[in-house]
């Protein structure tokens, strides 16, 4: 689908040398948009790691919930949280880009202690704890893609927003599992990674601070 897209008439309109600048110059060029990008990611790519990947699991074999339940349980978070994402979007268009990311970070923050407290011994209790955590999530997973883009001009958008955010994504939603592993069972400290996961979204909730609000803006620069 996207190998038979058109490209946009402001992509079109940039010059060839632009387009073909080398990579590395433009990030550093654009360093601050690049930092941005790593900063409002940080916090998202842990707790989502958290909820929608790794609790049914940790569900299964550290709470003994029976797995088809488990496994149902995260279908039915996980359709609660594909219809918050057109919803968070719609309302960033009302209200702005950053409250939506305020709402996002700070509400996973503050409810990530009590669904992880309210996790139990049932599927249901993994249903209502995967639910709350990925409402907030979609809150920042909903706009995302338009707030990276919307940072950058278009010679350099595709690339600006590429680079910081898989090197993110890698370097903190990669490492995840090993650090969560090894401080819950090596050093049985399993507190301290949820405490390390709250510390990044306030780190992106206050990285939405140094981003403009482009809610309504043109994006032909």
């Amino acid at each position: 689908m996207r190998a038979r897209l058109h490209e946009t008439e402001a992509f079109e309109g940039e010059s060839t040398a632009v387009k073909r600048a080398p990579i590395w110059p433009q990030i550093v060029r654009h360093r601050k948009q690049a930092l941005q990008v790593i900063g409002l990611t940080v916090g998202l790519t842990v707790i989502y790691y958290i909820w929608g990947v790794v609790a049914p699991s940790y569900a299964t074999t550290a709470l003994k919930i029976d797995r088809g339940e488990a496994l149902w349980a995260g279908v039915a978070a996980n359709i609660v949280f594909i219809a918050a994402l057109p919803v968070w979007g719609k309302l960033s268009d009302r209200i702005g880009r950053k409250k939506v990311l305020w709402s996002g970070a700070i509400g996973s923050a503050v409810m990530h202690f009590p669904m992880t407290w309210l996790l139990k011994d049932s599927a249901w209790q993994l249903a209502v704890g995967m639910s709350v955590m990925l409402v907030f999530i979609a809150a920042s997973a909903a706009i995302v893609p338009a707030v990276y883009a919307e940072l950058f001009p278009t010679s350099i958008r595709t690339v600006g927003v590429g680079v910081p955010y898989s090197i993110c994504v890698a370097a903190f939603g990669g490492t995840a599992p090993y650090l969560q592993q090894w401080l819950g069972t090596s050093l049985g400290a399993p507190q301290v990674f949820n405490i390390y996961a709250v510390l990044l979204l306030v780190i992106s909730a206050a990285f939405v601070f140094t981003i403009p609000e482009t809610k309504g803006k043109d994006l032909t620069h």
